[in-house]
């Protein structure tokens, strides 16, 4: 024990000057070597973040673009199928689509004696669009009884 109370503790004053370093000794580069590593960790797990949140929005486009699609064909259907023109059926499906984020891009009708064919399209903005992607999604729905091809 009395060899650990004679030994002494180099002081600041002792050690070598020229800069953070050199004053904390090995120490301090080996702390400002881990900072240094780190700060490209974040980085990479900062940019997957963003690639993530990327993803999920189209994903949810996706989702918002299919339910809207088919809930305004649906809407048209059933105004046709209750004997409205096709003006307003089409007015429906459009209502539809905008209650539930999206824009009505076509809507067509074909009737043959009481069947009733519609063909809705849709658009969806994307939130957040990655460079080179679409920034807005669409996508086309049927709705009805088709007895042969559909909307030509």
């Amino acid at each position: 024990m009395g060899e650990f109370l004679r030994r002494r503790r180099p002081s600041l004053d002792s050690q070598p000057s020229g800069g953070p370093g050199a004053r904390l000794g090995g120490a301090g580069r080996r702390e400002a070597g881990q900072v240094g590593a780190l700060v490209p960790l974040g980085l990479a797990i900062g940019l997957g973040l963003v690639v993530i949140a990327l993803v999920v929005g189209y994903l949810l486009a996706i989702q918002t673009a299919q339910t809207a699609l088919d809930l305004a064909a649906l809407a048209a259907a059933s105004a046709a199928a209750r004997g409205q023109d096709d003006q307003r059926s089409c007015l429906d499906a459009e209502q539809v689509a905008l209650a539930n984020r999206a824009s009505l891009t076509d809507c067509t009708l074909v009737r043959a004696g009481s069947e009733v064919v519609v063909q809705v399209e849709v658009s969806v903005e994307v939130g957040w669009t990655i460079p080179g992607l679409a920034s807005s999604l669409s996508s086309v729905s049927y709705a009805g009884n088709p007895t042969s091809d559909p909307v030509s």
